[in-house]
């Protein structure tokens, strides 16, 4: 009996680079980091990669925004490697 292999989408992850802006960028000292990532993910799966990846600025995590592609993203959506994420963090100044 041959065997044969199935491929569930959701168990494939991607390694993409994620920026971070603002009060984020300074609490976790750099300006991006890479994190491995479902290549089916909503917001929430990647607030929890980025939060685990860097525990001091885990805090952010509960009140900022995830943008894909320069839009913010609100529901899942298929990454690919050349995805361009950032998390956006509120920001004040004038």
């Amino acid at each position: 009996m041959p065997l044969v292999l199935v491929c569930h989408a959701e168990f494939m992850t991607i390694t993409l680079s994620v920026e971070l802006f603002a009060g984020l960028r300074a609490a976790a000292g750099c300006d991006s980091i890479e994190v491995d990532l479902p290549t089916h993910a909503g917001p929430a799966e990647i607030l929890a990669a980025v939060g685990s990846a860097l525990p001091q600025a885990a805090g952010f995590m509960k009140v900022s925004r995830v943008a894909l592609d320069d839009r913010f993203l609100t529901e899942a959506a298929e990454l690919s490697q050349g995805s361009r994420l950032a998390i956006i963090p509120p920001v004040s100044g004038g």
